[in-house]
């Protein structure tokens, strides 16, 4: 009777005979898992072995051949069942493909994606269903030691999170956008990067009536991307929020009819208002000095000038709230140049045979809102008023949604968007200044000139008192840990060791010079600090300003310490001075200071990476050895344990990508040379190399040139 085995990977790893579970050992998984990946293809013994007992090459072959017997005795054998053979240096599974729940759910993925394109929306889903249903939790679970097993689970979740975007898609097709917020919600939040879902989420929520949660759904996308990785959002996504503001009609479920036109619609008009405030600067204390009288007037003025301006741009006045004008606009071009001509007109405006005497700042934003008894309610509004708080005098602040909404406006341009900080937000506020192409008259200088001017002379007085007692404070330190400021080495002691010792030797490498080497003997016990500071100077004096600081760590066995570096300097002469604490802070031994001398030829040197090189492999090789080396060379280091390397490698040439792998790091020679066993586990494939060497406490200290290799092991 035929037997029928299934091995599930998409989940705990098992093999079921006839539905009864097979037992499995953790490395006897480990070597079936990988077989069933590849089955029915010959799996090198190596790469087994590599795979499952790596660094272990004694003992590894002997093991996998231990298990392979008992795979072979645990798996069901004749017609049906599983048979691993031995075949040219490696084993064999012999499967049926449908067998294996990755190979059936990668077929019906492809199958819904197939079904999708052809606009065959129902089919896409079932198929899309069916192999998403195969999933038991995360791929090869129990198994994620392994790198094998854990690359391979990284990349099925890949596949699986672009199955339910389709899916999605389909379902969005069909006009099922409230069935499945929750759902691409949820993955959305899980997976921030993934701007398929925030688009997909975005589309449903605005088709289900919620545009103003579809705006902040793509506030939230691009807040992640800015802070956390720094870029913007696609064009894709930014072009699906300017439609979203701008109700266009090809986000709707079904077109319009053919027989009835469209009329395209103005970028700037749309069914959003745009809210302008503008707030004038000191209008309370205006009024209360000058009296109610002159403060009417002012207002009359003011109220007249931001009417007539709104009429012209397209827009209306709404109300005068103390001092703020609130004008409501349903066109965001034409808010933007009623700010600008508001500012030409008030700089203009008589009031008492004069111009209008107070600056005014001004703040727009656009979004959805309520009419309430003659006025308006929303976020939009709050935001505007906010911004036009905010703003400096005759300063026009716009926030991004406005700038997007109005796209490019003749006669003006838009600055670049900075963080503003408002009352009652919580996060700052990405905001730009809006710049008229033609200037403006001057802002009006502020009616109290003299308060200014006695609130930056006591600003200037507090800096000054600062600086003296700084400088107070600087100079008694220095006095008590320097000494008498000659150069020379100086001990001040506070129980510390009656003979410590401090040693500082300067030198240069590479063809410019422009790799400086310090070196030298410090004190080593528990007494000591296992630190070296080393501070640099202008030439002649210790009593200067500190221009460079370095760290290093002595060694536990002889107290010694070395820096290689390449630090930013101009060409010229300097001196340098160890020094080394102990006693918990309470006494500090100092070295003398030696010269130390940058030669012209350091700017602009080639010698960008000093001799940190890499000798294998050598760019565009191609490399199959799985025991294969990554070799190099560095400066000499005769400090032992002080210099480490470590390789990193990134998949194809783009270093901005996540690292694909890195080494342990290692112990540099005494010579400069180092080794580093490559991963093994590695997809084939186009790979770039890098190396940073790294002092005792991981500090970078120099990084080499790149090298592209292939690897195809």
């Amino acid at each position: 009777m035929k037997r029928h085995t299934e091995y599930r990977l998409l989940g705990p790893t098992e093999v079921l005979d006839d539905g009864r579970a097979v037992a499995l050992t953790g490395k006897g998984a480990a070597v079936l898992a990988l077989l069933v990946l590849n089955a029915n293809r010959v799996v090198p013994r190596t790469t087994l072995m590599d795979a499952v007992w790596p660094g272990e090459s004694a003992s590894a072959r002997r093991n996998l051949e231990v298990h392979v017997s008992r795979l072979r005795k645990s798996l069901p054998s004749g017609e049906g069942g599983a048979e691993i053979t031995s075949r040219g240096g490696g084993y064999l599974l012999a499967a049926d493909p449908d067998s294996v729940d990755v190979n059936r759910f990668e077929r019906m993925i492809e199958s819904g994606q197939r079904a999708l394109d052809e606009r065959r929306h129902e089919d896409a889903i079932a198929d899309l269903r069916a192999g998403l249903e195969l999933w038991r939790g995360r791929p090869l679970e129990g198994l994620d030691d392994y790198a094998f097993a854990a690359a391979e689970a990284e990349r099925l979740e890949d596949v699986r999170l672009g199955a339910l975007e389709a899916r999605f898609e389909a379902e969005l097709a069909l006009g099922r956008h409230q069935a499945v917020i929750a759902e691409i919600r949820a993955l959305a939040n899980a997976h921030p990067a993934r701007e398929t879902l925030r688009y997909q989420l975005m589309l449903a929520l605005y088709r289900n009536g919620r545009q103003a949660d579809a705006l902040a759904a793509y506030a939230q996308a691009r807040r992640h991307l800015v802070e956390e990785l720094g870029i913007e959002p696609s064009a894709r996504l930014r072009d699906l929020e300017r439609a979203i503001l701008q109700h266009d009609p090809a986000l709707a479920l079904e077109p319009p009819p053919a027989s009835e036109p469209v009329e395209e619609p103005d970028p700037g008009a749309t069914a959003l208002r745009t809210f302008l405030l503008a707030h004038v600067n000191g209008y309370a204390r205006y009024t209360r000095e000058r009296g109610d009288e002159v403060g009417s007037a002012l207002a009359r003025t003011f109220v007249g000038v931001a009417r007539s301006v709104a009429t012209e741009c397209g827009g209306s006045f709404v109300e005068l709230r103390g001092d703020e004008a609130l004008c409501v606009f349903g066109s965001a071009r034409g808010a933007l140049r009623a700010a600008v001509e508001l500012q030409r007109r008030l700089r203009d405006a008589s009031e008492g045979g004069g111009r209008f005497p107070l600056a005014v700042g001004t703040g727009l934003d656009a979004g959805e809102s309520a009419a309430v008894e003659g006025g308006y309610w929303g976020g939009a509004l709050n935001l505007a008023a906010r911004l036009s708080a905010a703003a400096a005098p005759g300063v026009i602040l716009a926030t991004e949604t406005v700038a997007n909404v109005a796209g490019p406006v003749e006669g003006l341009r838009l600055g670049a968007p900075r963080r503003v900080a408002l009352e009652g937000f919580g996060d700052p506020v990405r905001a730009v200044e809006v710049i008229p192409a033609e200037p403006l008259p001057p802002v009006p200088s502020s009616p109290w000139p003299r308060e200014r001017r006695r609130r930056r002379r006591g600003l200037a007085v507090a800096a000054v008192v600062a600086l003296v007692v700084l400088g107070a404070i600087a100079a008694t330190v220095d006095q008590l840990l320097v000494g008498d400021g000659s150069g020379k080495g100086a001990i001040h002691t506070s129980g510390g060791s009656a003979n410590p010792h401090l040693t500082l030797t300067a030198g240069t490498t590479g063809s410019s010079g422009a790799t400086l080497v310090l070196r030298g003997t410090a004190n080593a016990g528990p007494a000591y600090r296992s630190i070296v500071d080393v501070r640099l100077y202008a030439a002649g004096t210790t009593r200067g300003k500190v221009l460079q600081l370095w760290v290093a760590a002595v060694s536990a066995g002889g107290g010694r310490y070395q820096l290689v570096l390449k630090p930013r300097l101009r060409p010229g002469s300097y001196v340098a001075q160890a020094s080394q604490s102990y006693g918990g802070g309470t006494g500090v031994v100092r070295s003398s200071t030696v010269p130390l001398a940058v030669p012209k030829e350091a700017a602009g040197a080639p010698d960008k990476h000093g001799r940190l090189t890499i000798s294998a492999p050598t760019p565009g090789a191609a490399v199959s050895d799985t025991g294969f080396q990554v070799t190099g060379t560095d400066d000499p280091n005769p400090v032992a344990g002080v210099g480490y390397v470590q390789v990193i490698a990134f998949g194809g040439t783009d270093l901005r990508a996540k690292r694909v792998w890195a080494s342990t790091p290692v112990r540099l020679g005494t010579d400069g040379g180092w080794a580093v066993g490559f991963g093994p586990a590695l997809p084939s494939g186009p790979y770039t190399l890098l190396v940073r060497e790294t002092d005792a406490r991981g500090f970078i200290t120099g990084l080499s040139r790149t090298v592209g290799f292939v690897w195809s092991g």
